[in-house]
């Protein structure tokens, strides 16, 4: 019996930790929001990748989060970093983003990972 409450409290404990580490990708992010173009840039000793992306999906989104992958010459990524485009992107507009990187590399794979469709009758 002891062993067994010691495992559900460790479950319990771990929960938060488990849950934490998870990444959600919105299903057609890459589609409804195209990466229109983007750029390697260097400021002061870092590296940033910034670019614009258009909001394809007939409505207003918000808090759009973009990912930056950093690929090898076989296409395996190498490292992923994760930036936001700041503000509401009403429909058919374009909207800014800069996601630091670790280093400017040759080849990233950019493209939209999640977004959230504004709910003009709530927060």
């Amino acid at each position: 019996m002891r062993r067994l409450a010691a495992a559900g409290l460790f479950v319990l404990l771990s929960w938060p930790a488990i849950a934490g580490a998870q990444s959600y990708a919105t299903y057609g992010a890459d589609r409804s929001f195209p990466v229109v173009d983007w750029q390697v840039e260097r400021r002061g000793g870092s590296a940033l990748v910034s670019g614009h992306i258009l909001n394809d999906t007939g409505f207003a989104a918000q808090r759009i989060r973009v990912r930056v992958e950093e690929v090898d010459a076989a296409g395996q990524v190498v490292t992923m970093s994760i930036g936001y485009v700041p503000g509401m992107l009403t429909p058919a507009s374009r909207g800014y983003f800069e996601v630091p990187v670790a280093a400017a590399s040759a080849q990233y794979r950019v493209s939209v990972l999640s977004f959230d469709l504004h709910n003009p009758f709530g927060p």
